[in-house]
């Protein structure tokens, strides 16, 4: 319903509530934005037949005395101070008595607001025109108090009246355009009136162009009018605001367009989304976590962000104060960048902060309003943040809190599974919808400290049994908790192996407590955090024992097993399969023992000598990896991930594809691949990558004759009607399987310089 400010104050009376702590369009540094504002307003009252529709003015209404009708708007506050402003102004120009309708709208919220309002209804201003400033009149009157000289709301009056005189001192018919003409309008919605009742697909025309309600918008309409029904557990339960005992209704309407408003408009140009987006993306963050923590009602029934889903969450007063409380705390931190970046860190060397290791926006309100690289772990972590600090009421970032953090960015980056794509690779296996579980962690730990101001926070973890994360997590962070209260120098060196990538805060496969450890961990840097290369470091590794893990339990070619690669360290060093831990940790200590002392080598001096054992007459298949670089590297995708048909590690193939189905791609026997790498300058040898069960690889001579690799040693194929000279037969011991021949391994040579030299002898 289309409306002028001056037929709805002679309808309702109208309270506006504090905006924005003051008024936001008269404040200081809105200086161009107020002119252009009050210049567009004079072209529409000068110009014959101009009007302005300045959209939709929305809230709610409620009887009050004398069947007398009380407007509480919940948008458009700041168009109904600046339309009440410029009715004062041109009555007084015009020297109309209108005190008795002005006075209807006021600001009930802030005492002086209050009185400085009444005050200038009924102390008219005369001679205007001759003022060069409104406000110098107006503050030199003797009904003017000192001290609203500090009120922001009325020294944002006073600028706006300055502006408003300045552009508007020559607008001789200002009251007629205003009023009987009715050039400047608005649409007008009571959002408790029948007409307009609210639901999750309401659209609002607020003009002539059908321009609707944002979502948000929507969002603000039904979310105060939740907080006024009668269904909540707070109907009679206050908020205090300023020295005043508020319901929760007027204390959200105070807030949303005032200092929570001004959170997310020092944001908003931070990411692509509006404003208004940037806002509800936030709520639904909050209200998602807290549904899926407490307000489930329907097992397994999915989180939805409409208005009639979520607003179950609010009718508890525990979510509305989370909620409120949230907002409270990120609006009083002077600087949210600073406050993350004194938490959270990119780089392994910061190693006093928390690494997020995904190399987004380490302020994690502004990943939450944004929507953006904001996965579960991030959305866990913001809300151990604000749990913790609202809890224990810092505005500041503190050392306890770094350290709590610490321990709930360990535990979530470990809630993990194998990746189904990649199978070398680990992915987060933290589920929001187990909100309840992470949130039970959480909230007891941070009572726990609460309740323990001065107790090591390590100590109160060790001390208490608090539930939640996965057990045996929670026993890997109080090991670390119990080496810090034994030596505190640990701390240093154990933070910095959590911030590495390799171990992405999981380091219990190192043997913590071991009266070496600190050897070992800076051995483990100066090995994976240098330039050496990958196939060096699994060839030493394997020299203190089979560490590989298996990543596919079955194929066509036999199991798969992972030896590490580039980036991909992580799925061994920091395994938590209880299958795999115990091998893969007894392996890397012993290693890592082995390399800590390096006399007068380099530390790829020592893993080379490593390498150098020696076997007997029979050579297993781990003299191949020690003593053949190419067999952990080659041009096959350098993965290190291997087909596993026999015990005795021969029959294998090395894999271009770690995914769900590996098989469709390429693989090589690593055994030819070294063999074919001793002939790369011969035309005459030809190694060909085998796809499929029943597609092999093998090394091709001279288009006549194809070996295979396999468990006891080749499998040679001749094609052509090619003859291998009966010498070269007899020299190699081949034998002649009818379909085949075979040629094994002799006791004083390995298999592939058996291979080399018969190729040799071949194209010879």
């Amino acid at each position: 319903m289309e409306y002028t400010f001056f037929e709805l104050i002679e309808k309702n009376k109208i309270k506006i509530p504090l905006i924005q702590r003051d008024y936001a369009q008269g404040r200081t540094n809105e200086l161009e934005l107020r002119n252009s504002f009050i210049t567009k307003l004079k072209e529409v009252l000068d110009e014959d037949g101009a009007i302005l529709n300045l959209d939709f003015i929305y809230g709610y209404t409620h009887n009050i005395h004398n069947d007398d009708v009380l407007f509480i708007p919940l948008d458009g506050q700041q168009r109904l101070t600046t339309l009440w402003l410029l009715h004062w102004y041109f009555a007084a120009k015009k020297g109309i008595d209108v005190s008795e309708k002005l006075k209807r709208f006021s600001y009930e919220t802030r005492v002086s607001a209050k009185r400085f309002s009444e005050a200038l209804i009924t102390h008219p201003i005369k001679s205007i025109e001759e003022a060069e400033l409104m406000s110098e009149v107006i503050k030199d009157a003797s009904w003017f108090m000192a001290s609203w000289k500090n009120d922001p709301t009325i020294i944002s009056i006073l600028n706006m009246l300055d502006t408003i005189h300045s552009i508007m001192n020559d607008c001789k018919e200002g009251w007629k355009s205003l009023v009987i003409d009715k050039k400047i309008t608005f649409e007008y919605i009571d959002i408790k009136s029948e007409e307009f009742k609210l639901t999750d697909e309401l659209y609002i025309k607020m003009n002539s162009r059908g321009k609707p309600l944002t979502d948000f918008e929507n969002f603000k309409a039904q979310f105060s009018n939740l907080l006024s029904t009668k269904n909540t557990d707070f109907k009679n339960e206050t908020l205090e605001f300023e020295g005043t005992n508020l319901s929760y209704q007027q204390y959200f309407a105070f807030k949303i367009d005032g200092v929570w408003m001004d959170l997310f408009w020092k944001h908003k140009n931070r990411s692509k989304e509006t404003l208004d987006k940037q806002i509800l993306n936030y709520i639904n963050y909050v209200s998602e976590f807290l549904y899926f923590k407490n307000c489930v009602t329907e097992e397994g029934l999915p989180f939805e962000s409409k208005f009639n889903f979520i607003k179950q969450i609010y009718l508890k007063k525990e979510n509305v104060d989370f909620l409120f409380n949230s907002f409270n705390f990120f609006s009083k931190i002077n600087n949210l960048d600073n406050f993350f970046d004194k938490i959270f860190t990119l780089k392994e060397d910061e190693i006093l902060k928390v690494n997020l290791f995904d190399g987004a926006n380490l302020n994690l309100f502004e990943r939450a309003i944004a929507n953006d690289t904001f996965d579960a772990r991030i959305k866990v972590l913001l809300y151990a943040i604000i749990e913790y600090s609202i809890e224990n009421l810092i505005e500041v970032c503190e050392e306890k809190l770094i350290d709590f953090i610490r321990i709930i960015r360990n535990l979530v980056f470990n809630v993990k599974q194998i990746n189904q794509t990649k199978r070398i690779e680990y992915t987060t296996n933290l589920r929001i919808q187990n909100s309840s579980d992470y949130s039970k962690f959480i909230d007891e730990f941070v009572a726990l400290i609460n309740e323990n101001p001065k107790k090591n926070i390590y100590k109160i973890l060790v001390d208490n049994k608090i539930s939640g994360f996965p057990r045996p997590l929670i026993k890997s962070e109080i090991r670390k908790a119990r080496c810090f209260i034994k030596e505190d120098k640990l701390k240093s060196v154990f933070f910095q192996l959590e911030n590495n990538k390799i171990c992405l805060g999981y380091i219990d496969n190192f043997h913590l407590e071991s009266s070496d450890i600190v050897l070992k961990i800076r051995a483990f840097n100066q090995i994976w955090n240098s330039d050496i290369k990958t196939s060096l470091i699994i060839r030493a590794f394997l020299a203190a024992g089979n560490y590989s893990v298996q990543t596919h339990y079955y194929s066509a070619l036999g199991r798969i097993n992972f030896f590490g690669s580039k980036n991909y360290w992580n799925r061994i060093i920091a395994t938590n399969d209880k299958d795999e831990i115990e091998n893969v940790s007894n392996i890397l200590n012993r290693f890592l023992s082995s390399c800590m002392h390096l006399k007068n080598e380099t530390m790829e001096e020592r893993l080379e000598n490593s390498t150098n054992l020696i076997y007997g007459e029979v050579k297993p298949w781990q003299h191949y990896f020690l003593n053949y670089p190419e067999m952990t590297y080659n041009n096959l995708g350098k993965l290190n991930l291997y087909t596993w048909k026999d015990e005795n590690g021969f029959d294998i193939n090395q894999l271009g594809n770690a995914g769900n189905q590996p098989l469709l791609s390429y693989h090589v026997n690593p055994y030819l691949a070294v063999i074919n790498s001793h002939f790369t300058h011969s035309n005459k040898v030809h190694l060909d990558q085998g796809r499929y069960s029943d597609d092999w690889s093998s090394i091709k001579i001279k288009n006549d004759v194809l070996i295979f690799g396999t468990s006891y040693g080749f499998q040679i194929t001749i094609e052509n009607d090619y003859k291998i000279p009966i010498d070269t037969i007899n020299d190699y011991k081949i034998e002649d399987k009818e379909t085949y021949l075979e040629l094994k391994e002799f006791d004083d040579r390995d298999r592939i310089e058996l291979a080399i030299d018969f190729i040799k002898d071949l194209i010879k």
